[in-house]
Formats: structure tokens, sequence, C-alpha cells
């Protein structure tokens, strides 16, 4: 979790959300899965009977949630090439959306603990928090209002269940 603590520090966050961001990291468990930390569409490679996923140079060992939670993230937040066509863009949104929902759903499925019991929405909700705030530190300008939103929304929402 240093990775993430350094990332959410060097973010250009507020600070009450630099704050949120880092008390919800030190809650979140630790883990020894191995984690892919780039997961997405543009990692996976498709040869006629082969799958395989590239890009291994952010691995680290983890809890499963927070890879899903980085991914879901790229998903749904990252930004679209700039200079993609308008119609382009909008066939881009509505199908990284498509995908990302199979994909939630997919690991809702599949994913069980050792316990045979279904991993916490809460927990990935979390992790997607603390993904937002170190992707900040990225400096993809075009992400950087949603991101934020992102954070303050779920501040908001621990604020006002607390």
């Amino acid at each position: 979790m240093t990775f993430l603590t350094t990332r959410i520090e060097q973010a250009p966050l507020p600070p009450a959300l630099r704050s949120y961001a880092l008390n919800v990291l030190s809650g979140l468990p630790d883990g020894d899965r191995l984690l892919h930390g780039d997961f997405h569409p543009g990692n996976v490679l498709v040869a006629s009977d082969r799958i395989s996923v590239i890009d291994w140079v952010n691995a680290t060992r983890g809890v499963p949630e927070a890879d899903h939670a980085r991914t879901l993230l790229l998903l749904g937040w990252s930004a679209l090439p700039p200079d993609a066509p308008a119609a382009l863009r909008v066939l881009l949104r509505a199908g990284r959306s498509l995908l990302a929902r199979q994909y939630a759903r997919a690991y809702v499925r599949g994913f069980h603990d050792s316990r045979g019991s279904h991993r916490s929405w809460s927990t990935v909700v979390a992790w997607l928090t603390v993904h937002a705030a170190a992707r900040l530190s990225e400096g993809i300008e075009a992400e950087h209002p949603a991101l934020i939103r992102l954070v303050e929304r779920a501040r908001r929402r621990a604020r006002s269940a607390g």
C-alpha cells in the first residue's frame, strides 16, 4: 500500500479529500494474491484460440477487490482519445459502459472468498475511491474533474452514513 499512499500524497487533491482517501486506504485489507494493476481491454491479446494478458509492470500483491476496482475505474472513468471523432467517442462510451457492467457482473458471480460467500461490494467501492485518488497523480488532466467528483461523493456518503 505504500505505492498507493505515495500516489495519493502526490495527487492534486484538496487536503480534505487527500486525507479522506488516505484514511480509507488505511482501513483496507492487505493481501498476498497476484494483482495485475492495469487490467483493461488494451492489455488483453486475443489470437485464435489463445488469450494473453500483457503489460505486467504494475503487478503487485494484494486483495482481488483492489485489482477489480482499478479495472472498473479504467473502464468507467479513463479519458477517451481526445482526437477521436465525436461519433466514435459516443460508441466508445457506450461500449465501455456495457463492458464495465458485464465485467462487474462476471466478477461478482465468479469470485468467492474461502468461506464461499461473495466479497463485500463496499470493499470494492472503497478501493475504487482509493484508486480514483491515486490516479490523479498520473497527470491525465481530462480525467481530473470526474475523479475528484468520485472521491467527493464517497466522502459525502461516508459523512452522511456516519
